[in-house]
């Protein structure tokens, strides 16, 4: 990682590579997210339709309990949408690497390479936010994972850090 750093091209382009990866696989989500915005639509029109329907039969009819029934599943089916619409949207909302966080880690990169000596706690949570920094801790393994895709880090914590076996995995495509 650090002789990523190191090289500002390479650095970068990691980053432009990371973003394009989170396009691609954002993309079926916006495929179904754009499914469940015209299956909501078309639940919205479906509603104009029973509503006229149920103010033409009697109130108390096998007709109005049928269109009762369709309402009520309708409405069941429009809020099931909604939900999904909501819960892909924040996933999107989350996953994209924008050219801003791009922008926010070169500038965290050179303000590292000059010798920022005593960078603030926002600066280094942000910087670690937008390179989606992962430590995971099991037993006595630490694994590290990062965006950029560098591999991943793993040690084991029993073993004093300047003599840990570090081993490294390949990020997997």
């Amino acid at each position: 990682m650090l002789e990523l750093l190191t090289d500002r091209e390479r650095f970068e382009k990691a980053l432009y590579d990371a973003q394009d990866a989170e396009r691609q696989a954002v993309k079926p989500k916006q495929e179904r997210l754009e499914t469940v915005d015209k299956l909501i639509a078309e639940c919205e029109v479906e509603s104009e339709g029973l509503t006229a329907a149920l103010a033409q039969v009697p109130k108390d009819g096998v007709m109005s309990r049928t269109i009762k029934k369709n309402i009520a599943e309708l409405e069941k089916r429009y809020t099931d949408l909604s939900e999904e619409r909501s819960k892909i949207e924040k996933v999107l909302s989350n996953q994209i690497l924008t050219d801003e966080d791009i922008t926010e880690a070169l500038q965290f990169r050179e303000d590292a390479i000059v010798g920022m000596h005593n960078p603030t706690f926002e600066n280094m949570r942000r910087s670690l936010e937008v390179l989606r920094l992962n430590v995971v801790v099991k037993s006595t393994q630490v694994t590290i994972k990062c965006l950029i895709p560098v591999g991943e880090v793993t040690f084991d914590l029993r073993t004093p850090l300047s003599h840990a076996c570090i081993s490294r995995q390949r990020p997997t495509p």
